[in-house]
């Protein structure tokens, strides 16, 4: 199959993703099984309503740092996403170091966030199915060969799958808003306690937990940017799908947790503290509608979380795919399904150790996901923006930043404090850093590469 524009020469993949279904793609790994699951852990670290903040200022840092991938994407719109950025933008030598870090994030990163979406799905399934002791472990496990299972075929058959899965996605936000809204008192929302922003050291820590949570559920808004290849005219489908997903995403959360906020007392909504926080959307449909109308909801829920786990896995494995055809991994992650087209070896290793890591709890894995993931790729890349501006002028600009830099450093100032407020997490974020630099010390090494090739 000859190589279509814009991609490398000799990319065996077919370029059919638009723009909806790119859309559909991020919305899928934006809504997921997120947003009804974190809510309580979200409240519990806040102490109150005020929560609501962590979205606002969850959104703020998606929005800004949805303008650095638009641009990067526009720039450099192959397949990899953050593995091609970073090895452009930070050059030869120090690009490789970069570029080899994000893979050994991805590594763990994907799987375990992979994992957290397994983890929810069971969780909900519970309302439905009652699940104890060894059930509630194989639960998780046998959703992750599902969703491998689903992506084992080619990538026009995906697109269409990724828009009937953003519409169910859609709509269990939407009815748990109305079930919300139903018995909603602005009373609740309103009910802060008397030190809710008092700014102390206690408040900060705890918006950090809380957005550190809340950002969770907006991750994947760049999703589309690791499957570049393809995607149909990338160079300006991709920015439009990134800040359309945002947008939707933005608005839609907002009335979510508006609507469950107001419909409940937020003590009852910490976990132990009253309803089964396990499924907090499925209580709120039961008291608005009823029982039925409650495991409809479940099910709708329990088909975003499929939806964003199809898109997630979708994603990372073509990073692994595109560092193994640039030589830069491991070869066999390179290979290609010889009918269908698509990169099954990465997919399949993929989706086996995720299934490892659904024995994690929840709260450990959004934690060590996000913290990881801070570093590297989201705060690589926002200083990898400034110096591809400053080192490529001569790469074309489709798309520019609003008000450059201003987004930017709103963006990497965000990610600093979701870090910086992690507390015995920051050694997770550090240490894996550390073993990251020194497995790429080993792997160059190995092949007399930089900085140990001779003169």
């Amino acid at each position: 199959m000859a190589s279509s524009p814009n991609s490398p020469a000799g990319t065996p993949l077919i370029r059919g993703i638009g723009l909806l279904q790119a859309t559909a793609l991020n919305v899928n790994n934006m809504i997921g099984i997120g947003p009804f699951i974190t809510l309580p852990l979200i409240v519990a670290s806040m102490g109150g309503p005020q929560a609501m903040l962590c979205y606002i200022v969850g959104a703020i840092v998606a929005v800004c740092d949805g303008q650095v991938w638009a641009e990067l994407a526009s720039r450099l719109p192959e397949s990899g996403g953050t593995y091609r950025f970073l090895r452009v933008c930070y050059g030869d030598r120090w690009g490789l170091l970069m570029s080899f870090l994000f893979i050994w994030q991805v590594s763990f990163q994907g799987p375990l966030s992979f994992a957290g979406g397994c983890i929810g799905f069971a969780n909900y399934m519970a309302y439905l199915v009652p699940m104890h002791g060894v059930w509630a472990k194989i639960a998780p496990m046998l959703v992750a060969v599902f969703v491998v299972f689903l992506l084992y075929r080619r990538i026009t058959v995906i697109g269409k799958l990724a828009t009937v899965f953003a519409a169910g996605a859609v709509l269990a936000l939407l009815m748990t808003i109305a079930a919300g809204f139903a018995n909603f008192h602005w009373s609740l929302l309103t009910d802060l306690p008397a030190d809710a922003f008092s700014m102390t050291t206690k408040f900060w820590l705890g918006l950090g937990d809380a957005t550190r949570r809340g950002i969770y559920t907006f991750l994947g808004y760049y999703n589309v940017c690791f499957i570049g290849d393809e995607v149909k005219d990338p160079t300006k489908t991709i920015p439009r799908a990134i800040l359309a997903a945002v947008g939707i995403v933005t608005v839609l959360y907002l009335a979510l947790n508006s609507a469950i906020l107001g419909s409940m007392p937020w003590r009852q909504i910490i976990p132990g503290q009253g309803a089964d926080t396990r499924y907090l959307a499925a209580t709120i449909a039961e008291r608005a509608f009823g029982k039925t109308a409650a495991t409809v909801l479940v099910m709708l829920i329990l088909w975003a979380a499929i939806a964003s786990l199809f898109a997630l896995m979708l994603a990372n494995s073509r990073v692994l795919y595109a560092a193994a055809r640039d030589g830069e991994y491991f070869s066999f992650f390179a290979r290609v399904h010889p009918a269908d087209k698509f990169p099954y070896v990465s997919l399949l290793a993929l989706g086996a150790v995720a299934a490892a890591f659904t024995l994690l709890s929840l709260d450990t894995v959004i934690t060590s996901l996000v913290v990881i993931r801070s570093t590297v790729q989201f705060m690589g890349q926002n200083v990898g923006l400034y110096l591809l501006r400053r080192n490529r002028p001569d790469l074309p600009m489709p798309f520019r930043m609003w008000l450059y830099p201003i987004p930017g450093i709103i963006a990497l100032a965000g990610w600093l404090f979701i870090f910086f407020t992690a507390r015995q997490f920051i050694l997770l974020g550090g240490g894996f850093l550390l073993t990251g630099v020194a497995a790429f010390l080993i792997h160059q090494r190995s092949r007399d590469g930089w900085p140990f090739a001779k003169a």
